[in-house]
């Protein structure tokens, strides 16, 4: 989607279309569990829920384990997000005992970046928006991995958010520093998105040198940030 809710979401509704008329449900519950991930980063996590859930009801007899797990982490990060702590919980948890009876050679090829370390990482960001910081360190260190800018970028922001909600101010600056040149490299404006979010919640941190730092480095970035295609209409 480059950043553009609304383009993307036109570009969802045409997959769905497609993959109806082509009889698979299977492809279908992963357009809607795309699409709902679009609206949870776009503020809606209601309408994020609402997709998730949906997408997985629809689709979960057809669905190979890698994506029934990836329909319940839509789910759980909507309701996170949401403030629906014990829908995340059973979401999670469910999650989990789908990636267990996971078989590679059993996955859809359009599943090819979904792995152990992915899904690791997606645990880890649906336990920082439930406010458990601590278990969500290692998991989210799983999923920056080299060569992957763009995971790096997201996940790093997640990650930085945890160092930030357990008081380690100066690891959670650094992290947003690393996370902010990935994003950078990748080009993703919705990792640039991301770390909005973290910017935002410095508060009375942002005096601190290690905050500074991290808000000088954004500024001198600016020129180089990826920003949103413009939307083809209104």
């Amino acid at each position: 989607d480059a950043g553009a809710c609304v383009e993307g979401l036109d570009a969802y509704r045409l997959g769905l279309r497609a993959a109806v008329s082509a009889g698979d449900p299977a492809f279908a519950g992963h357009v809607l569990g795309s699409a709902s991930h679009l609206l949870a980063g776009a503020g809606d996590p209601d309408g994020a829920l609402v997709l998730a859930a949906t997408g997985y009801a629809g689709c979960r007899a057809a669905a190979s384990p890698g994506l029934r797990a990836l329909l319940l982490h839509r789910v759980a990060l909507a309701a996170a997000l949401g403030g629906r702590p014990r829908t995340a919980g059973r979401a999670l948890a469910a999650a989990h005992r789908a990636a267990d009876r996971g078989d590679p050679g059993r996955e859809p090829p359009w599943l090819y970046w979904l792995d152990g370390p992915e899904l690791a990482a997606m645990t880890g960001r649906t336990l920082v928006a439930l406010r458990r910081p601590r278990r969500a360190v290692a998991l989210l260190d799983a999923g920056r991995r080299p060569g992957r800018p763009r995971s790096r970028a997201v996940y790093g922001s997640w990650l930085a958010r945890a160092h930030l909600h357990l008081g380690e101010v100066q690891r959670a600056c650094a992290t947003a520093d690393t996370a902010l040149l990935d994003a950078i490299r990748a080009g993703s404006p919705r990792a640039v998105h991301q770390l909005t979010g973290f910017r935002r919640g410095l508060g009375p941190q942002r005096d601190t040198p290690a905050a500074r730092r991290h808000l000088a480095l954004v500024t001198a970035a600016i020129p180089y940030l990826p920003r949103p295609v413009p939307p083809a209409r209104p």
